[in-house]
């Protein structure tokens, strides 16, 4: 009887499964057509939203290689080569052969597209070093990476391990590659609180000085009140010789 349950509860699992299969299936494939439909009309916008839910549906090769062909048209052509290299992994599929010529076709076109960032920076181990917020991997050589992006507006950050940071905007075309060269300020050689006599004992040293300043001019008074002055030329003041 137990075995005869859990036959039961398996087949029932699999007869869901396939057919929630199927209605991702069914889903996908009325995205796509929604997608090529916006595509031909020019409405690139409304075309990607189509097929990258097309794509979350059921992942199809394509599918991703219109989006990549939509991408490159928008003008993000870093977006299309990424999609392109996913392609190239299986991400979305098995290639045919005939699928994989027609990549390497759009990808031969995209990558003349790509605009490069060299940038060049003082990086040692902790330096994180991003383009627009997303950091940068791929180095080329000592205190240098390469960041392939869209054509645009870019921002590069580089934050050292320390604290310390900078940044820089840069605008590049398509295909251009544009060298980005960041120095990051100085380090601090003391700690904030070691950079001399703190406020406290300057202030103890201006009450000291003022009071003796105060004793100075009251031994002055003093003095004189007891002993004015006496000079050929100026006479001594009444309110000094006054008792």
């Amino acid at each position: 009887m137990k075995r005869a349950v859990s036959a039961a509860l398996v087949l029932a699992c699999c007869v869901a499964l396939a057919s929630r299969a199927s209605a991702d299936a069914a889903s996908a494939r009325a995205q796509f057509e929604r997608g090529r439909a916006s595509m031909d009309a020019g409405r690139l916008d409304e075309a990607r939203r189509y097929f990258e839910a097309s794509l979350r549906d059921s992942p199809q090769p394509a599918t991703a290689y219109n989006l990549a062909v939509v991408r490159d048209a928008m003008g993000r052509p870093a977006d299309a080569e990424r999609i392109i290299d996913a392609l190239r992994r299986g991400r979305y599929g098995v290639l045919s052969a005939p699928g994989l010529a027609q990549i390497d076709a759009l990808s031969a076109r995209v990558r003349t597209r790509v605009a490069v960032l060299q940038i060049e920076a003082p990086i040692s181990s902790g330096t994180i070093v991003r383009v627009d917020g997303e950091p940068v991997a791929g180095a080329v050589g000592d205190g240098a990476l390469a960041a392939r992006v869209d054509p645009g507006r870019h921002v590069v950050t580089v934050r050292a391990a320390d604290g310390r940071s900078a940044e820089r905007a840069v605008h590049v075309g398509y295909g251009a590659v544009a060298r980005v060269t960041i120095a990051l300020p100085p380090p601090l050689t003391t700690r904030p609180d070691d950079d001399g006599p703190s406020a406290w004992l300057w202030i103890g040293i201006g009450g000291a000085a003022v009071a003796v300043g105060v004793g100075v001019v009251l031994a002055v008074v003093l003095s004189s009140e007891q002993d004015p002055i006496r000079d050929d030329v100026w006479p001594v003041a009444p309110s000094l010789t006054a008792r």
